[in-house]
Protein backbone atom coordinates (compact mmCIF):
# COMPACT_ATOMS: atom_id res chain seq x y z
CA UNK A 1 0.00 0.00 0.00
CA UNK A 2 1.29 3.49 -0.90
CA UNK A 3 0.13 5.92 1.43
CA UNK A 4 0.02 8.40 -1.37
CA UNK A 5 -2.69 6.39 -2.70
CA UNK A 6 -4.60 7.35 0.45
CA UNK A 7 -3.63 10.57 1.42
CA UNK A 8 -1.95 12.71 -1.43
CA UNK A 9 0.68 15.09 -0.32
CA UNK A 10 -0.39 18.53 -0.35
CA UNK A 11 1.05 22.00 -0.99
CA UNK A 12 2.36 24.30 1.69
CA UNK A 13 -0.13 27.12 0.15
CA UNK A 14 -3.66 25.38 -0.44
CA UNK A 15 -5.05 28.79 -1.92
CA UNK A 16 -3.15 27.63 -5.05
CA UNK A 17 -4.91 25.10 -5.81
CA UNK A 18 -8.30 25.71 -7.48
CA UNK A 19 -12.25 24.98 -6.56
CA UNK A 20 -12.14 21.35 -8.57
CA UNK A 21 -8.39 20.14 -7.24
CA UNK A 22 -9.60 20.75 -3.72
CA UNK A 23 -12.83 19.00 -4.11
CA UNK A 24 -10.74 16.11 -5.32
CA UNK A 25 -8.54 16.30 -2.68
CA UNK A 26 -11.50 16.09 -0.32
CA UNK A 27 -12.88 13.04 -2.14
CA UNK A 28 -9.88 11.16 -1.48
CA UNK A 29 -8.90 11.79 1.72
CA UNK A 30 -12.84 11.34 3.00
CA UNK A 31 -12.31 7.89 0.62
CA UNK A 32 -8.60 7.51 2.27
CA UNK A 33 -9.86 7.80 6.01
CA UNK A 34 -13.00 5.37 5.63
CA UNK A 35 -10.31 3.04 4.22
CA UNK A 36 -8.23 2.63 6.68
CA UNK A 37 -10.98 3.10 9.73
CA UNK A 38 -12.76 0.05 7.85
CA UNK A 39 -9.34 -1.55 6.93
CA UNK A 40 -9.75 -1.87 3.52
CA UNK A 41 -6.58 -0.31 2.86
CA UNK A 42 -4.55 -2.77 4.33
CA UNK A 43 -7.40 -6.17 2.62
CA UNK A 44 -4.10 -7.10 0.56
CA UNK A 45 -1.91 -7.23 3.61
CA UNK A 46 -0.77 -9.81 5.94
CA UNK A 47 -1.83 -9.47 9.65
CA UNK A 48 1.90 -9.71 10.29
CA UNK A 49 2.75 -5.83 7.59
CA UNK A 50 -0.87 -4.62 8.20
CA UNK A 51 -0.05 -1.62 10.81
CA UNK A 52 -1.94 -2.08 14.39
CA UNK A 53 -4.34 -0.03 15.71
CA UNK A 54 -1.78 2.74 16.79
CA UNK A 55 -0.44 3.21 13.42
CA UNK A 56 -3.67 3.13 11.98
CA UNK A 57 -5.13 6.16 14.60
CA UNK A 58 -2.32 8.05 13.93
CA UNK A 59 -2.78 8.01 10.48
CA UNK A 60 -6.33 9.19 10.71
CA UNK A 61 -5.66 11.79 13.32
CA UNK A 62 -2.78 13.41 10.38
CA UNK A 63 -5.46 12.98 7.57
CA UNK A 64 -8.23 14.23 9.41
CA UNK A 65 -6.25 17.85 9.80
CA UNK A 66 -5.32 17.47 6.26
CA UNK A 67 -8.73 16.89 5.12
CA UNK A 68 -10.13 20.08 7.70
CA UNK A 69 -7.29 22.42 6.39
CA UNK A 70 -8.78 21.48 2.90
CA UNK A 71 -12.26 22.16 3.26
CA UNK A 72 -11.22 25.46 5.05
CA UNK A 73 -9.76 26.32 1.74
CA UNK A 74 -12.43 25.22 -0.17
CA UNK A 75 -14.94 27.37 2.10
CA UNK A 76 -13.36 30.00 0.87
CA UNK A 77 -13.90 29.84 -2.66
CA UNK A 78 -17.86 29.51 -1.18
CA UNK A 79 -17.03 32.83 0.67
CA UNK A 80 -15.81 34.45 -2.34
CA UNK A 81 -18.75 33.11 -4.50
CA UNK A 82 -21.47 34.92 -2.11
CA UNK A 83 -19.17 37.93 -1.72
CA UNK A 84 -18.69 38.61 -4.98
CA UNK A 85 -22.71 37.55 -5.73
CA UNK A 86 -23.43 40.15 -3.33
CA UNK A 87 -21.05 42.55 -4.57
CA UNK A 88 -22.37 42.27 -8.04
CA UNK A 89 -25.97 42.05 -7.07
CA UNK A 90 -25.88 45.78 -5.24
CA UNK A 91 -23.81 47.33 -7.94
CA UNK A 92 -26.49 46.27 -10.97
CA UNK A 93 -29.09 47.45 -8.46
CA UNK A 94 -27.02 50.97 -8.53
CA UNK A 95 -27.37 50.88 -11.76
CA UNK A 96 -30.84 49.68 -12.30
CA UNK A 97 -29.96 46.78 -14.03
CA UNK A 98 -32.19 43.08 -13.78
CA UNK A 99 -31.15 39.87 -14.53
CA UNK A 100 -32.98 37.40 -16.18
CA UNK A 101 -33.35 33.97 -14.08
CA UNK A 102 -31.66 32.52 -16.79
CA UNK A 103 -28.55 34.94 -16.85
CA UNK A 104 -28.50 34.92 -13.22
CA UNK A 105 -27.80 30.99 -13.69
CA UNK A 106 -25.15 31.58 -16.15
CA UNK A 107 -22.75 33.46 -13.92
CA UNK A 108 -22.84 30.78 -11.59
CA UNK A 109 -21.36 28.41 -13.48
CA UNK A 110 -18.78 30.95 -14.45
CA UNK A 111 -17.57 33.08 -12.47
CA UNK A 112 -13.90 33.60 -12.37
CA UNK A 113 -13.22 30.66 -14.41
CA UNK A 114 -12.30 28.50 -11.24
CA UNK A 115 -15.90 28.59 -9.45
CA UNK A 116 -18.42 25.43 -9.38
CA UNK A 117 -21.82 25.19 -10.40
CA UNK A 118 -24.54 26.29 -7.79
CA UNK A 119 -25.39 22.22 -7.72
CA UNK A 120 -21.91 21.62 -6.74
CA UNK A 121 -21.61 24.71 -4.41
CA UNK A 122 -24.23 23.27 -2.19
CA UNK A 123 -22.84 19.80 -2.33
CA UNK A 124 -19.88 21.17 -1.00
CA UNK A 125 -21.48 23.06 1.47
CA UNK A 126 -23.44 20.14 2.74
CA UNK A 127 -20.37 18.34 3.25
CA UNK A 128 -18.95 20.84 5.18
CA UNK A 129 -21.94 20.54 7.44
CA UNK A 130 -21.61 17.41 8.55
CA UNK A 131 -17.95 18.10 9.75
CA UNK A 132 -18.82 21.50 11.63
CA UNK A 133 -18.90 20.02 15.15
CA UNK A 134 -15.68 17.70 14.25
CA UNK A 135 -13.62 21.46 13.23
CA UNK A 136 -14.88 23.23 15.94
CA UNK A 137 -15.84 25.85 13.71
CA UNK A 138 -19.41 26.66 14.34
CA UNK A 139 -19.94 28.16 11.32
CA UNK A 140 -20.12 25.42 9.01
CA UNK A 141 -22.55 25.82 5.89
CA UNK A 142 -25.64 25.89 7.77
CA UNK A 143 -25.68 29.64 7.72
CA UNK A 144 -27.02 29.88 4.17
CA UNK A 145 -23.37 30.34 2.27
CA UNK A 146 -24.29 26.86 0.96
CA UNK A 147 -27.17 27.41 -0.99
CA UNK A 148 -25.40 28.02 -3.93
CA UNK A 149 -24.76 31.69 -6.05
CA UNK A 150 -28.43 31.77 -7.29
CA UNK A 151 -30.01 32.07 -3.94
CA UNK A 152 -27.00 34.42 -2.90
CA UNK A 153 -27.68 36.18 -5.56
CA UNK A 154 -31.41 36.46 -5.23
CA UNK A 155 -31.22 37.54 -1.62
CA UNK A 156 -28.53 39.98 -2.18
CA UNK A 157 -30.14 42.40 -5.31
CA UNK A 158 -32.07 44.08 -1.88
CA UNK A 159 -28.93 45.38 -0.89
CA UNK A 160 -26.46 48.08 -2.59
CA UNK A 161 -22.76 48.86 -2.58
CA UNK A 162 -22.20 52.52 -1.03
CA UNK A 163 -19.98 54.95 -2.33
CA UNK A 164 -16.36 53.81 -0.38
CA UNK A 165 -17.36 51.01 0.71
CA UNK A 166 -14.76 48.50 1.46
CA UNK A 167 -14.97 45.90 -1.07
CA UNK A 168 -13.20 42.62 -1.14
CA UNK A 169 -10.06 41.68 -3.78
CA UNK A 170 -10.33 38.31 -4.94
CA UNK A 171 -7.82 35.74 -5.40
CA UNK A 172 -6.05 36.47 -8.77
CA UNK A 173 -4.65 33.47 -11.49
CA UNK A 174 -0.63 33.32 -11.20
CA UNK A 175 1.50 35.36 -14.23
CA UNK A 176 1.40 33.52 -16.83
CA UNK A 177 5.31 34.59 -17.15
CA UNK A 178 8.25 34.18 -14.71
CA UNK A 179 6.44 30.17 -14.59
CA UNK A 180 8.47 28.45 -12.15
CA UNK A 181 10.17 24.88 -12.14
CA UNK A 182 8.26 21.33 -11.73
CA UNK A 183 10.05 19.01 -9.73
CA UNK A 184 11.89 15.82 -10.89
CA UNK A 185 10.06 13.05 -11.00
CA UNK A 186 10.39 9.38 -12.56
CA UNK A 187 6.55 8.89 -14.77
CA UNK A 188 3.04 10.43 -13.61
CA UNK A 189 3.69 13.18 -16.44
CA UNK A 190 6.97 14.02 -15.37
CA UNK A 191 10.58 13.85 -17.10
CA UNK A 192 12.02 10.42 -17.13
CA UNK A 193 15.32 8.62 -17.37
CA UNK A 194 15.93 7.26 -20.75
CA UNK A 195 18.43 4.90 -22.21
CA UNK A 196 21.28 5.59 -24.51
CA UNK A 197 22.34 4.14 -27.34
CA UNK A 198 24.00 0.44 -27.28
CA UNK A 199 21.62 -1.70 -25.28
CA UNK A 200 19.76 -4.68 -26.97
CA UNK A 201 17.29 -4.51 -24.44
CA UNK A 202 16.35 -1.57 -24.29
CA UNK A 203 15.79 1.24 -27.48
CA UNK A 204 17.84 4.66 -27.44
CA UNK A 205 15.65 6.88 -25.80
CA UNK A 206 13.19 4.60 -23.86
CA UNK A 207 12.09 5.66 -20.50
CA UNK A 208 13.76 3.47 -17.29
CA UNK A 209 12.17 2.92 -13.89
CA UNK A 210 14.40 2.19 -10.76
CA UNK A 211 13.62 -1.40 -11.92
CA UNK A 212 15.24 -0.93 -15.44
CA UNK A 213 17.99 0.98 -14.40
CA UNK A 214 19.11 -1.52 -12.30
CA UNK A 215 18.95 -4.17 -14.77
CA UNK A 216 20.46 -2.42 -17.42
CA UNK A 217 23.96 -1.85 -14.61
CA UNK A 218 23.79 -5.29 -13.92
CA UNK A 219 24.50 -5.93 -17.86
CA UNK A 220 27.27 -3.67 -18.21
CA UNK A 221 29.14 -5.14 -15.97
CA UNK A 222 29.02 -8.08 -17.16
CA UNK A 223 30.32 -7.08 -20.66
CA UNK A 224 33.42 -5.63 -19.20
CA UNK A 225 37.04 -7.24 -19.53
CA UNK A 226 40.18 -5.91 -17.59
CA UNK A 227 41.31 -2.97 -18.29
CA UNK A 228 45.01 -1.91 -19.06
CA UNK A 229 46.98 -0.17 -16.51
CA UNK A 230 46.18 3.05 -15.88
CA UNK A 231 43.09 2.73 -18.55
CA UNK A 232 39.52 4.28 -16.92
CA UNK A 233 36.60 4.16 -18.54
CA UNK A 234 33.21 5.50 -17.47
CA UNK A 235 29.98 4.21 -19.41
CA UNK A 236 26.32 4.66 -19.69
CA UNK A 237 24.78 2.92 -16.83
CA UNK A 238 23.45 -1.46 -18.14
CA UNK A 239 21.81 -4.48 -16.74
CA UNK A 240 22.46 -8.08 -17.10
CA UNK A 241 19.36 -9.74 -16.32
CA UNK A 242 19.58 -13.45 -15.85
CA UNK A 243 16.38 -14.23 -14.12
CA UNK A 244 14.49 -15.72 -16.71
CA UNK A 245 17.26 -18.38 -16.70
CA UNK A 246 15.48 -20.16 -13.93
CA UNK A 247 12.24 -21.58 -13.38
CA UNK A 248 9.75 -20.54 -10.93
CA UNK A 249 11.07 -23.27 -8.18
CA UNK A 250 14.64 -21.57 -7.92
CA UNK A 251 12.92 -17.92 -8.40
CA UNK A 252 12.98 -16.22 -4.31
CA UNK A 253 10.88 -13.89 -3.24
CA UNK A 254 11.88 -11.11 -0.78
CA UNK A 255 8.57 -10.41 0.31
CA UNK A 256 7.60 -13.93 1.09
CA UNK A 257 10.59 -15.53 3.54
CA UNK A 258 7.96 -18.61 4.15
CA UNK A 259 7.67 -19.46 0.67
CA UNK A 260 11.18 -19.00 -0.10
CA UNK A 261 12.16 -21.87 3.06
CA UNK A 262 10.05 -23.94 1.65
CA UNK A 263 11.96 -23.86 -2.24
CA UNK A 264 14.92 -23.99 -0.33
CA UNK A 265 14.16 -27.03 1.50
CA UNK A 266 12.20 -28.94 -1.43
CA UNK A 267 15.97 -29.34 -2.90
CA UNK A 268 18.14 -29.71 0.52
CA UNK A 269 15.67 -32.16 1.56
CA UNK A 270 13.87 -32.65 4.93
CA UNK A 271 15.05 -31.37 8.00
CA UNK A 272 14.66 -32.89 11.38
CA UNK A 273 14.14 -30.38 14.05
CA UNK A 274 13.94 -31.48 17.63
CA UNK A 275 11.68 -29.32 20.07
CA UNK A 276 14.14 -27.66 22.95
CA UNK A 277 13.74 -24.86 24.81
CA UNK A 278 13.51 -21.51 23.67
CA UNK A 279 12.29 -20.56 20.67
CA UNK A 280 13.96 -23.09 18.82
CA UNK A 281 13.79 -21.06 15.23
CA UNK A 282 16.32 -18.92 12.94
CA UNK A 283 15.15 -15.32 13.38
CA UNK A 284 13.41 -14.15 10.63
CA UNK A 285 15.52 -12.34 8.30
CA UNK A 286 14.64 -8.95 6.56
CA UNK A 287 16.19 -7.67 3.79
CA UNK A 288 15.02 -4.50 2.94
CA UNK A 289 17.00 -1.55 3.93
CA UNK A 290 15.43 1.70 4.23
CA UNK A 291 17.10 5.16 3.08
CA UNK A 292 15.70 7.98 5.21
CA UNK A 293 14.84 10.97 3.42
CA UNK A 294 13.71 12.80 0.39
CA UNK A 295 15.63 13.95 -2.47
CA UNK A 296 13.13 16.75 -3.20
CA UNK A 297 13.75 20.30 -4.33
CA UNK A 298 12.05 23.16 -3.11
CA UNK A 299 14.81 25.64 -4.10
CA UNK A 300 15.26 24.59 -7.22
CA UNK A 301 11.12 23.93 -7.77
CA UNK A 302 10.83 27.77 -6.73
CA UNK A 303 12.91 29.49 -9.19
CA UNK A 304 12.35 30.04 -12.59
CA UNK A 305 14.35 27.51 -14.78
CA UNK A 306 16.42 28.45 -17.39
CA UNK A 307 17.59 25.69 -19.94
CA UNK A 308 21.47 26.01 -20.02
CA UNK A 309 22.51 24.26 -23.42
CA UNK A 310 25.88 24.97 -23.63
CA UNK A 311 26.74 24.97 -19.91
CA UNK A 312 25.75 28.33 -18.72
CA UNK A 313 23.83 31.33 -19.40
CA UNK A 314 24.88 35.30 -19.93
CA UNK A 315 22.35 37.81 -19.50
CA UNK A 316 22.17 41.47 -18.10
CA UNK A 317 20.48 42.42 -14.68
CA UNK A 318 17.31 43.87 -14.23
CA UNK A 319 17.05 48.18 -13.77
CA UNK A 320 15.24 49.69 -11.42
CA UNK A 321 15.11 53.79 -10.62
CA UNK A 322 15.90 52.90 -7.05
CA UNK A 323 19.74 51.41 -8.43
CA UNK A 324 19.97 53.51 -11.80
CA UNK A 325 19.64 57.24 -12.06
CA UNK A 326 17.96 58.11 -15.18
CA UNK A 327 16.84 61.35 -14.02
CA UNK A 328 18.37 63.39 -17.12
CA UNK A 329 16.48 61.84 -19.16
CA UNK A 330 13.10 63.82 -17.51
CA UNK A 331 12.61 67.43 -18.08
CA UNK A 332 10.20 69.61 -16.49
CA UNK A 333 8.90 72.61 -18.16
CA UNK A 334 6.38 75.31 -16.66
CA UNK A 335 4.76 77.40 -19.59
CA UNK A 336 6.66 80.45 -18.97
CA UNK A 337 9.84 78.40 -19.55
CA UNK A 338 8.31 76.83 -22.67
CA UNK A 339 7.65 80.44 -24.07
CA UNK A 340 10.65 81.93 -23.77
CA UNK A 341 12.70 79.33 -25.52
CA UNK A 342 16.34 78.95 -25.61
CA UNK A 343 18.43 77.74 -23.08
CA UNK A 344 15.25 78.22 -20.47
CA UNK A 345 13.58 75.68 -22.77
CA UNK A 346 15.93 73.13 -23.54
CA UNK A 347 14.90 69.62 -23.10
CA UNK A 348 17.39 67.08 -21.41
CA UNK A 349 18.44 64.04 -23.05
CA UNK A 350 20.12 60.67 -21.07
CA UNK A 351 22.53 58.66 -23.54
CA UNK A 352 22.00 54.88 -22.50
CA UNK A 353 25.39 53.06 -22.00
CA UNK A 354 26.47 49.37 -23.11
CA UNK A 355 25.32 47.38 -20.28
CA UNK A 356 27.75 45.10 -18.63
CA UNK A 357 27.04 41.07 -19.06
CA UNK A 358 27.10 38.73 -16.38
CA UNK A 359 28.18 35.22 -17.05
CA UNK A 360 27.00 32.58 -14.83
CA UNK A 361 28.38 28.14 -15.77
CA UNK A 362 26.80 25.13 -14.42
CA UNK A 363 28.68 23.96 -11.72
CA UNK A 364 28.74 20.31 -11.49
CA UNK A 365 27.05 18.29 -8.56
CA UNK A 366 28.87 14.57 -8.68
CA UNK A 367 28.40 11.77 -6.64
CA UNK A 368 30.31 8.31 -6.37
CA UNK A 369 29.99 4.68 -4.66
CA UNK A 370 32.33 2.01 -4.41
CA UNK A 371 31.20 -1.42 -3.69
CA UNK A 372 31.95 -5.04 -4.27
CA UNK A 373 30.63 -7.13 -7.29
CA UNK A 374 29.97 -9.93 -4.98
CA UNK A 375 27.60 -7.67 -2.40
CA UNK A 376 26.16 -6.09 -5.89
CA UNK A 377 24.76 -9.28 -7.07
CA UNK A 378 23.71 -10.86 -3.77
CA UNK A 379 22.54 -7.98 -1.60
CA UNK A 380 21.31 -5.70 -3.72
CA UNK A 381 18.72 -3.98 -1.53
CA UNK A 382 21.92 -2.65 0.21
CA UNK A 383 23.40 -1.21 -2.93
CA UNK A 384 19.66 0.67 -3.42
CA UNK A 385 19.74 2.00 0.25
CA UNK A 386 22.98 3.78 -0.21
CA UNK A 387 22.01 4.90 -3.74
CA UNK A 388 19.00 6.57 -2.12
CA UNK A 389 20.66 7.95 0.74
CA UNK A 390 23.68 9.19 -1.58
CA UNK A 391 20.84 11.28 -3.74
CA UNK A 392 19.19 13.10 -0.67
CA UNK A 393 22.88 13.85 0.65
CA UNK A 394 23.23 15.18 -3.41
CA UNK A 395 20.08 16.86 -2.96
CA UNK A 396 20.53 18.47 0.05
CA UNK A 397 24.72 19.80 -1.87
CA UNK A 398 22.58 21.61 -4.35
CA UNK A 399 20.03 23.06 -2.49
CA UNK A 400 22.72 24.59 -0.37
CA UNK A 401 24.83 25.28 -3.61
CA UNK A 402 21.26 27.30 -4.75
CA UNK A 403 20.95 29.08 -1.31
CA UNK A 404 24.94 29.92 -1.07
CA UNK A 405 24.39 31.19 -4.72
CA UNK A 406 21.26 33.33 -4.02
CA UNK A 407 23.15 34.61 -0.50
CA UNK A 408 26.48 35.48 -2.14
CA UNK A 409 25.06 37.19 -5.00
CA UNK A 410 25.97 41.19 -5.84
CA UNK A 411 22.69 42.30 -6.04
CA UNK A 412 21.50 40.23 -2.26
CA UNK A 413 21.37 42.41 0.28
CA UNK A 414 22.01 40.57 3.63
CA UNK A 415 19.43 42.67 6.55
CA UNK A 416 18.65 42.08 10.01
CA UNK A 417 15.09 41.72 12.13
CA UNK A 418 14.87 42.03 16.09
CA UNK A 419 12.55 39.78 17.31
CA UNK A 420 8.85 41.88 17.77
CA UNK A 421 6.62 39.94 20.23
CA UNK A 422 5.67 35.91 19.24
CA UNK A 423 7.21 34.74 15.77
CA UNK A 424 4.21 35.26 14.02
CA UNK A 425 4.31 38.74 14.78
CA UNK A 426 8.26 38.89 13.97
CA UNK A 427 7.62 37.19 10.68
CA UNK A 428 5.19 39.14 9.37
CA UNK A 429 6.34 42.55 10.44
CA UNK A 430 9.65 41.43 8.79
CA UNK A 431 8.21 40.16 5.49
CA UNK A 432 5.64 43.60 5.51
CA UNK A 433 8.33 46.00 6.23
CA UNK A 434 10.73 43.99 3.25
CA UNK A 435 7.94 43.76 0.92
CA UNK A 436 6.62 47.90 1.11
CA UNK A 437 9.68 48.40 0.89
CA UNK A 438 10.71 46.85 -2.01
CA UNK A 439 7.18 48.22 -3.82
CA UNK A 440 7.95 51.79 -2.52
CA UNK A 441 11.41 51.89 -3.86
CA UNK A 442 11.55 49.89 -7.14
CA UNK A 443 7.71 51.62 -8.22
CA UNK A 444 5.82 48.19 -8.29
CA UNK A 445 2.08 47.84 -8.50
CA UNK A 446 -0.37 45.76 -6.30
CA UNK A 447 0.18 42.66 -7.99
CA UNK A 448 3.65 42.62 -8.84
CA UNK A 449 4.48 38.65 -6.65
CA UNK A 450 6.92 38.85 -3.92
CA UNK A 451 8.22 35.34 -3.01
CA UNK A 452 10.02 34.44 0.14
CA UNK A 453 12.05 31.31 0.53
CA UNK A 454 11.95 30.50 4.14
CA UNK A 455 13.34 27.08 6.56
CA UNK A 456 10.63 24.66 6.47
CA UNK A 457 10.71 24.17 10.40
CA UNK A 458 9.82 28.34 10.81
CA UNK A 459 6.37 27.07 10.09
CA UNK A 460 6.54 24.63 12.65
CA UNK A 461 7.74 27.21 15.01
CA UNK A 462 4.94 29.72 14.29
CA UNK A 463 2.36 26.92 15.27
CA UNK A 464 3.97 26.52 18.58
CA UNK A 465 3.98 30.47 18.93
CA UNK A 466 0.15 30.81 18.65
CA UNK A 467 -0.04 27.78 20.95
CA UNK A 468 1.30 29.47 22.98
CA UNK A 469 -0.76 32.37 23.07
CA UNK A 470 -3.57 33.57 25.48
CA UNK A 471 -5.81 33.14 22.03
CA UNK A 472 -4.22 31.10 19.87
CA UNK A 473 -5.39 30.89 16.21
CA UNK A 474 -6.85 27.86 14.93
CA UNK A 475 -3.53 27.11 12.56
CA UNK A 476 -2.19 24.30 11.18
CA UNK A 477 1.42 24.04 10.25
CA UNK A 478 -0.04 23.53 6.59
CA UNK A 479 -2.08 26.90 6.78
CA UNK A 480 0.92 29.23 7.97
CA UNK A 481 2.26 30.04 4.32
CA UNK A 482 -1.36 30.96 3.36
CA UNK A 483 -1.36 33.28 6.45
CA UNK A 484 1.61 34.64 6.22
CA UNK A 485 0.45 35.58 2.16
CA UNK A 486 -3.12 36.65 3.66
CA UNK A 487 -0.94 39.33 6.05
CA UNK A 488 1.57 40.44 3.59
CA UNK A 489 1.15 39.41 0.28
CA UNK A 490 4.01 37.81 0.17
CA UNK A 491 4.13 33.67 -1.70
CA UNK A 492 6.28 32.07 0.99
CA UNK A 493 8.34 28.65 -0.29
CA UNK A 494 9.75 26.19 2.79
CA UNK A 495 13.27 25.47 1.90
CA UNK A 496 14.66 21.80 3.82
CA UNK A 497 18.73 22.91 4.02
CA UNK A 498 20.08 26.50 4.56
CA UNK A 499 23.11 28.11 3.06
CA UNK A 500 26.39 27.43 3.99
CA UNK A 501 27.05 28.59 8.13
CA UNK A 502 23.46 30.20 8.30
CA UNK A 503 22.59 27.51 10.82
CA UNK A 504 19.35 26.22 9.57
CA UNK A 505 19.82 23.06 9.97
CA UNK A 506 18.91 21.30 13.21
CA UNK A 507 21.78 19.78 14.87
CA UNK A 508 22.66 15.87 15.62
CA UNK A 509 20.49 15.10 18.86
CA UNK A 510 22.86 14.07 21.04
CA UNK A 511 21.83 11.12 23.47
CA UNK A 512 21.40 11.88 27.44
CA UNK A 513 20.72 15.61 26.88
CA UNK A 514 17.67 18.46 26.71
CA UNK A 515 16.30 17.71 23.41
CA UNK A 516 17.65 20.48 20.42
CA UNK A 517 15.58 23.27 20.27
CA UNK A 518 14.60 25.70 17.11
CA UNK A 519 17.18 27.86 15.76
CA UNK A 520 17.57 31.59 17.10
CA UNK A 521 17.42 33.33 14.08
CA UNK A 522 15.69 32.27 10.81
CA UNK A 523 16.65 33.27 7.40
CA UNK A 524 14.76 34.52 4.69
CA UNK A 525 15.14 35.08 0.94
CA UNK A 526 12.48 37.65 -0.46
CA UNK A 527 12.29 38.47 -4.47
CA UNK A 528 10.26 39.26 -7.31
CA UNK A 529 8.80 36.59 -8.94
CA UNK A 530 11.17 35.14 -11.62
CA UNK A 531 13.96 37.43 -10.26
CA UNK A 532 15.87 34.05 -9.82
CA UNK A 533 17.05 31.79 -12.27
CA UNK A 534 17.66 28.47 -12.18
CA UNK A 535 20.55 27.32 -14.71
CA UNK A 536 19.88 23.77 -15.75
CA UNK A 537 22.14 22.22 -18.25
CA UNK A 538 19.12 19.56 -19.03
CA UNK A 539 21.23 16.83 -18.36
CA UNK A 540 22.04 13.92 -15.90
CA UNK A 541 24.46 11.10 -16.28
CA UNK A 542 24.37 7.95 -14.66
CA UNK A 543 26.79 5.33 -15.16
CA UNK A 544 29.40 2.93 -13.71
CA UNK A 545 33.33 2.96 -13.25
CA UNK A 546 35.48 0.20 -14.22
CA UNK A 547 39.48 0.32 -14.13
CA UNK A 548 42.33 -2.24 -14.46
CA UNK A 549 42.92 -1.53 -10.24
CA UNK A 550 38.81 -2.04 -9.71
CA UNK A 551 38.51 -5.35 -11.74
CA UNK A 552 41.78 -6.64 -9.39
CA UNK A 553 39.86 -5.61 -6.37
CA UNK A 554 36.31 -6.77 -8.13
CA UNK A 555 34.65 -4.06 -6.83
CA UNK A 556 32.72 -1.18 -9.05
CA UNK A 557 31.85 2.39 -9.14
CA UNK A 558 28.34 4.18 -9.84
CA UNK A 559 28.65 7.61 -10.26
CA UNK A 560 25.44 10.21 -11.20
CA UNK A 561 26.55 14.22 -12.33
CA UNK A 562 24.36 17.02 -12.58
CA UNK A 563 24.78 20.41 -14.26
CA UNK A 564 23.00 22.98 -12.60
CA UNK A 565 23.36 26.91 -11.07
CA UNK A 566 21.77 30.10 -9.83
CA UNK A 567 21.35 33.19 -11.96
CA UNK A 568 20.43 36.53 -10.03
CA UNK A 569 18.92 38.69 -12.08
CA UNK A 570 16.88 40.56 -10.31
CA UNK A 571 17.99 44.22 -8.89
CA UNK A 572 17.74 43.23 -5.55
CA UNK A 573 17.33 40.27 -3.23
CA UNK A 574 16.59 40.64 0.68
CA UNK A 575 18.28 37.79 2.64
CA UNK A 576 16.29 38.66 6.38
CA UNK A 577 18.06 37.19 9.05
CA UNK A 578 14.79 37.25 11.48
CA UNK A 579 15.46 36.81 15.15
CA UNK A 580 12.54 35.09 16.57
CA UNK A 581 11.00 33.37 19.69
CA UNK A 582 7.67 31.44 19.65
CA UNK A 583 6.50 33.04 23.39
CA UNK A 584 3.09 33.67 22.01
CA UNK A 585 3.52 37.18 23.22
CA UNK A 586 1.10 40.04 21.24
CA UNK A 587 0.93 43.39 21.65
CA UNK A 588 -0.79 45.01 24.49
CA UNK A 589 -4.02 46.79 23.48
CA UNK A 590 -4.23 50.33 22.58
CA UNK A 591 -0.08 50.02 22.95
CA UNK A 592 1.56 51.15 20.19
CA UNK A 593 4.67 49.60 18.76
CA UNK A 594 8.18 51.14 19.90
CA UNK A 595 9.84 52.57 16.82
Amino acid sequence: MNPEDLFPSLPEDLAALSADELDELIGRYESGLARVATGEAFADMTPEEAPDRNARRDMLLGAKDSLLALRAARQEYETEDATFAEETAGILAEAGVELSEASGEGDAGAGDGEGDAGDEGEAAAQGDAGDADDAGDGEGAGDGEGEGEGAEGEAAVEGTVTAGAELRTYRTRPPAVARRNQPLTVGDGGPVLVASAGHDRIREGEALDREMLAKLTLETLRRFTTRQSGVSEKVVIASAFYGDQYGDERKLDSENLPANMRKIDAVRGPRALQAAGGWCAPSTIRYDVDALGTTARPVRDALTPFLATRGGIQFVPDLSISGTDVSGAITHLVEEEDEAGGESATKDCLTIECPTFTDVRADIIAMCLQAGNLMERAYPEVIAAWQDLASVQSARVAEVNLLDGIGTDVRTKNVTTAKLYGSLSSIVYAYARAAAGFRSRHRLDDTAVLRALAPAWLADHIVVDQVNRQFPLDLGRAAVAALIQKYTSVAVEWYLDGATGAGQIFDAQSDSTTLDDFPDTAVSYLFPEGGILFIDQGELNLGIVRDHILNETNDVRFFSEIFENVAVPAVEVLAITSTICPTGETGPTATALSC
